[in-house]
């Protein structure tokens, strides 16, 4: 157990699973201006320092993004995770010395032709629709998906107030049964990573009937807009990103 004079040092609360800003409201922390008032006018000029030459001219009386919230959570998540601890670090680096050194491109190419979220260069009318005539079935029969993959889940709805929620969940693909339908354990509530907990939903047809499960759990959301859900999921697998699952439908469809 950490010492109580190193759990408030600088390194500790930025590196460590278990550091208090996993579970402080840090968006609520951050815009007090408090906050700001409490620090030295050199550490003040310090951060300023940070921000680029773009940004340093504020207009808005408001100028939070939308989008600050949901970067703090990532942060916190990852913070709970252990990615920035120094040995997660180190391995990360590592591996994307290796990608640019092409160690995984074999197995990139016979995976997939999309990788980290780049679309493939496909014929001009794979784009017009031919593609969305593929159903999921034929994918899974195709081997397309494999035990061990994980889906994030991530969508944005807008309420009839105006505010918007962003629903993220990761599911992983638990098995493949004899009917072609995908088994896959996904975190209860508005958990975004799996656990113990998991509950089991099995996907017949329509990603979109995941889709819906998902914000179901999630509980915060109660009118379901229209979309296409093939692009709500991005397809992990090995810590690889396969791109979306429209991606995937695309390049499938490609090699037919």
């Amino acid at each position: 157990m950490a010492s109580k004079s190193r759990i408030w040092s600088t390194d500790y609360l930025l590196s460590a699973p278990t550091s208090k800003l996993t579970k402080v409201d840090l968006q609520t922390v951050l815009t007090d201006s408090r906050a700001w008032s409490s620090l030295t006018s050199e550490q003040q000029q310090h951060l300023a320092a940070q921000v680029s030459d773009s940004a340093t001219e504020v207009t808005d009386g408001n100028p939070l993004p939308s989008n600050f919230g949901p970067h703090l959570r990532q942060f916190q998540e990852d913070l709970a995770e252990g990615k920035f601890k120094s040995d997660w670090q180190y391995e990360a680096q590592e591996a994307a010395k290796d990608r640019a050194n092409g160690k995984y491109d074999e197995w990139k190419e016979k995976e997939m032709e999309v990788f980290w979220g780049q679309l493939q260069k496909l014929p001009a009318g794979s784009l017009a629709g031919e593609s969305s005539k593929i159903k999921l079935a034929e994918m899974i029969a195709a081997g397309c998906f494999q035990v061990g993959d994980v889906w994030a889940y991530a969508r944005t709805f807008k309420r009839d107030d105006g505010t918007k929620v962003l629903v993220e969940k990761e599911v992983i693909l638990k098995e493949i049964d004899t009917d072609l339908a995908l088994v896959f354990g996904v975190p209860a509530g508005r958990k975004k990573f799996p656990d113990a907990d998991d509950t089991e939903y099995s996907l017949n047809g329509n990603p979109a009937g995941l889709g819906n499960f998902i914000v179901a759990l999630d509980g915060r959301i109660s009118k379901l807009p229209n979309g296409n859900a093939w692009k709500d999921y991005r397809v992990l697998r090995a810590n690889q990103d396969m791109g979306t699952l429209f991606d995937v439908r695309e390049a499938f469809w490609a090699r037919q």
